[in-house]
């Protein structure tokens, strides 16, 4: 009997078609290893997300800072912060409010709201 139904878009599959559990596993993991972060902890994690993608120095890097204040930050670094935070955090991010999300406070929110869910 199943203790947990894990939703994922596609199931990962090898050039035959035939389905790699290794990869499911993984994939558990890491969205497990998501769901145990404090609220606190997730806006540290993502201002070193941002400050290593963007190669900030970390201490300028606030919950305040955003893409119009940001060299690099455009549409594909968005994109990049994005695919980041769902690794990192091991959520899937709502397309829409995460497109316009336009701060890391703002990140940080729709973070905590798919941690919640």
């Amino acid at each position: 009997m199943p203790t947990e139904i894990l939703q994922i878009d596609t199931l990962p599959t090898n050039k035959m078609g035939k389905v790699l559990r290794d990869k499911l596993v993984e994939e558990y993991e890491t969205r497990q290893s998501g769901a145990g972060i404090s609220a606190s902890a997730i806006v540290p994690r993502i201002r070193e997300i941002v400050a290593g993608l963007f190669t900030l120095d970390p201490p300028t890097v606030t919950a305040q800072t955003g893409r119009d204040d940001t060299p690099g930050w455009d549409s594909l670094g968005h994109i990049q912060v994005l695919a980041s935070l769902e690794k990192a955090f091991g959520v899937r991010l709502n397309d829409e409010a995460a497109l316009s999300a336009e701060t890391i406070g703002e990140l940080a929110e729709l973070v905590s709201r798919g941690l919640r869910s």
